[in-house]
């Protein structure tokens, strides 16, 4: 659970958006809601950020942390499938099982790996420019 806090100090050095935090909702469409942990919506889409149902669009980012009891199909393909039917330029599914955080973006045929780290290492992000998040960070106190 280290990702949402290490995100938050990005946001207020970088104007850019608003990182938001579970419990929220985000509807992927009328059958499928999601409450990733955490979402990025940038100014430019903050008409999508509702105070009472949460993000009723696609964020720019979404983080999803895949629960040590879900499978790695449901927790990291079905949701990322699910959250690029959308559109949103960055998934970062962070498996705190074999600690490995991913970071991938939208291409024009699905998702690409654009960053990784295992063990040791840094991730970075195209939509959080400038973010870098220590592996250490994330995994190294757990």
């Amino acid at each position: 659970m280290e990702l949402p806090f290490l995100t938050k100090t990005w946001p207020k050095a970088n104007p850019a958006g608003r990182l938001l935090a579970a419990p929220l909702d985000a509807p992927i469409d009328d059958f499928n809601v999601l409450q990733p942990d955490p979402v990025f919506v940038a100014t430019a889409d903050a008409g999508i950020i509702d105070q009472q149902n949460g993000v009723t669009g696609e964020p720019d980012m979404v983080a999803e942390i895949i629960s040590p009891s879900s499978s790695p199909k449901r927790g990291r393909t079905d949701k990322m499938r699910l959250c690029g039917r959308n559109g949103s330029p960055e998934f970062w599914p962070t498996h705190p099982n074999n600690k490995r955080i991913e970071v991938y973006e939208k291409t024009g045929s699905g998702y690409a790996l654009f960053s990784f780290a295992s063990e040791e290492g840094i991730i970075t992000s195209k939509v959080l420019t400038g973010l870098e998040v220590h592996w250490r960070d994330i995994f190294a106190a757990g």
